[in-house]
């Protein structure tokens, strides 16, 4: 989604907290708490265009810069040269 310049609300627990910036390309809500969802959904459908667009660029920006083909492609090589190695890092 965020790639398509679309803003997200994920639940605040890990891997995905480490994607969306609290209010910048998406929100988080606590989870597994229903009712924290439905306020933020309905915070999110009140907001006007243009705050909207704005979160999404912000959202396709993060991931163009963050998880290219490129980027992607040496962090994986980086890895496998790691565990060739067998020098690993936690």
């Amino acid at each position: 989604a965020m790639s398509c310049s679309t803003p997200c609300l994920v639940s605040d627990t890990e891997p995905v907290r480490e994607f969306v910036t609290e209010n910048k390309n998406g929100w988080h809500c606590k989870f597994p708490d229903v009712d924290d969802l439905v306020r933020k959904a309905g915070e999110i459908i009140k907001m006007p265009r243009e705050k909207l667009a704005d979160h999404g660029r912000i959202a396709r920006e993060r991931v163009v810069r963050d998880y290219s083909l490129s980027r992607t492609v040496d962090s994986y090589e980086a890895l496998f040269n790691e565990l060739k190695s067998g020098s690993t890092s936690p």
